[in-house]
């Protein structure tokens, strides 16, 4: 699905037929958490809060930040800034915005972004490279209703975000072996809505506590979590709730009686990781 919008090319893109310009931007992608599962309850309820959001508050929200739509992806939207404040700021507004979007018993929108920098290609076809397919890589790892940043952005920001950060460790990404350092910023998380449990016993597992304080372990304890969720996934007598909905709910601290409430889960799967030497130990509760 295309929406019509008047805006126009991001700046420092090429006209129509021209050759594609390098350079440097902020990128932000976002997109709206079960847009799928919307349309098919209420097409045109659901379009048009979206057109509504996208037309008055998206899109002037980022021009008022200097900013550009650099391509519009159905129930998506991937822009550039010049500056890694602006984003930022743009993704606590647009949060608040699509909160604001709920229609009597209708539940309101929720987007999930992730904000990166890098090189991008223009090109009359939109944004690419690098940079933007990792800021859509990241933008998977946020909690509905939330933001995600890289390191990079991170340091780039000068007085902090703002907001409390929480460290997701080091990411891994489909057919990338490289682990990429991520935060997610707290203020823009909000609980997910609870779940129906229906006929199916549903479960989360909540990010291991690692004990060494070890970044490197902090990858192997979310690579123990990728690997105990996929596995449990294959079983068709249980629903897992995604770790993309779980990040919120770490740490020493994290109640899982909570947590369950909140995500709707029947079972939760808490843990922690520790090592001694070059024995890992990781015994689930």
């Amino acid at each position: 699905m295309q929406l019509e919008t008047d805006v126009q090319p991001a700046a420092g893109s090429t006209s129509p037929g021209g050759d594609e310009e390098r350079h440097h931007a902020v990128i932000v992608f976002a997109d709206v958490v079960g847009y799928s599962r919307l349309i098919a309850d209420d097409e045109p309820g659901t379009l048009n809060r979206w057109t509504a959001l996208y037309k008055n508050e998206l899109i002037p929200e980022a021009a008022r930040r200097r900013g550009q739509v650099g391509d519009l992806r159905g129930d998506g939207t991937l822009l550039e800034f010049e500056q890694v404040a602006d984003p930022v700021e743009w993704s606590m507004v647009a949060h608040r915005a699509a909160a604001a979007t709920g229609i009597g018993d209708t539940a309101p929108l929720a987007l999930r972004r992730a904000i990166h920098q890098g090189t991008v290609f223009s090109t009359r076809d939109g944004l690419f490279g690098d940079a933007v397919n990792i800021a859509a890589r990241l933008q998977e790892h946020a909690a509905p209703g939330g933001t995600v940043i890289s390191q990079s952005v991170k340091e780039a920001l000068s007085e902090g975000p703002g907001e409390p950060l929480f460290d997701l460790g080091r990411l891994r990404f489909k057919n990338d072996d490289c682990p990429f350092r991520a935060f997610a910023l707290g203020g823009g998380h909000v609980p997910p809505r609870p779940r129906s449990i229906g006929t199916l016993p549903s479960i989360a597992v909540l990010p291991l506590v690692n004990l060494s304080g070890d970044e490197a372990d902090a990858y192997l304890a979310a690579g123990v979590v990728d690997d105990v969720i996929q596995s449990l996934a294959g079983l068709s007598e249980l629903t897992v709730i995604s770790r993309g909905s779980t990040v919120g709910c770490s740490g020493p601290g994290a109640d899982p009686v909570i947590a369950g409430r909140e995500l709707g889960a029947r079972y939760v799967l808490t843990g922690s990781l520790s090592r001694a030497g070059d024995a890992v130990a990781s015994p689930p509760s």
